[in-house]
């Protein structure tokens, strides 16, 4: 074991399907056939409860990135941090995608 310990990657993974099932492809996005990756920063509280979040890296769409952050904020309170990780809080950096499927990106 490292000096460093983060939440684990169990709680990694349950973070992201949590957050997926807030994830939401804007319509206007969608239309006008914007695709991207992004990354957003932020803190989780103890408790579940999501503090500072923001673009750390943009998807060059105001509406992607505008769509992360809203994951985000309809998203929190989080599964909260597990027993294990001993520090009050964990910041995260979390790469987020929006792509169109095949049929989309076509017609």
């Amino acid at each position: 074991d490292g000096p460093i310990e983060g939440p684990g990657d169990d709680y990694l993974a349950r973070l992201k399907r949590w957050l997926e099932k807030y994830k939401r492809y804007p319509e206007q996005a969608q239309k006008d056939k914007q695709q991207g990756q992004l990354v957003v920063s932020f803190t989780i509280l103890r408790d579940g409860s999501v503090l500072d979040p923001r673009i750390e890296r943009s998807s060059g769409f105001p509406l992607l990135d505008e769509a992360a952050l809203a994951m985000l904020r309809d998203a929190s309170p989080v599964p909260p941090l597990p027993p294990s990780y001993r520090a009050p809080r964990v910041s995260i950096d979390l790469p987020v995608g929006f792509s169109l499927g095949f049929f989309a990106r076509t017609f």
